[in-house]
Parts: C-alpha cells; sequence; structure tokens
C-alpha cells in the first residue's frame, strides 16, 4: 500500500514538473546545467528554505513570548518538503520502489547505531 501511494505522488511531481518546464522553458534551470549537479544543488536549496519555513512556524524563538501553532500552515509546509523531496528522487533516479528500499536500508543502520551506541 505505501509503494502505490508513493508511485502516485511521483507521478503527480512529474506530471507537475512537466507543467513548471513548459512554462518557464526558457529559464536557466532547465537549459544546460552550468555545472554537474547543478538541479540537485538548486532542489536542495528549495528543500533546505522550505525547511527553514516550516520552523518559522513553530515557537523556535524562545526568548521571544510563545504563539499559537498553525498545524495548518505547519502540514503545508511539510507537503511542500515532500514534493522537493520528491522532485531530488526524480533527479537523481530513484522510484518509489527505490525510494523505500533505501529508506528501509538506512533505517536499519541508523537503528544498529543507536542500539550499539555508534551514533
Amino acid at each position: 500500500m505505501v509503494i502505490n501511494y508513493l508511485v502516485e505522488l511521483f507521478t503527480k511531481q512529474r506530471a507537475l514538473q512537466k507543467i513548471i518546464e513548459k512554462r518557464d522553458s526558457n529559464r536557466h534551470f532547465y537549459k544546460q546545467e552550468p555545472f554537474k549537479g547543478y538541479k540537485i544543488f538548486m532542489v536542495c536549496t528549495a528543500l533546505i528554505h522550505e525547511a527553514i519555513e516550516l520552523q518559522r512556524e513553530t515557537n523556535f524563538k524562545w526568548w521571544k513570548k510563545e504563539n499559537d501553532i498553525d498545524i495548518i500552515k505547519i502540514r503545508e509546509e511539510v507537503a511542500d518538503l515532500y514534493h522537493f523531496i520528491i522532485q531530488l528522487s526524480l533527479e537523481v533516479g530513484l522510484t518509489p520502489d527505490d525510494l523505500y528500499k533505501e529508506y528501509l536500508r538506512k533505517c536499519k543502520i541508523n537503528e544498529d547505531r543507536q542500539t550499539s551506541g555508534t551514533y
């Protein structure tokens, strides 16, 4: 079931990317890369900024008065992160199945580190 959701998300991201590429075909991002890994670099940059937007929805400034957290905005920012994570996956040639397997592989490594104390 998880793979089916991932397949759908990847399919929707590819479709969204085609719309963006068609609309913005004259932008530098979609032309020849100025250096190897440029698109990966740019998607990572967008991902970082989306994470910062998510962070700003929290009360991370401990020295200020706390505000109510808008869970709807937080969920929207999390969804934005997934857009860029999926786009990054597409840029590096990961399929939903590959991503699932790589996640499980890396999760096992992280679990082993935590249980053995070698983190």
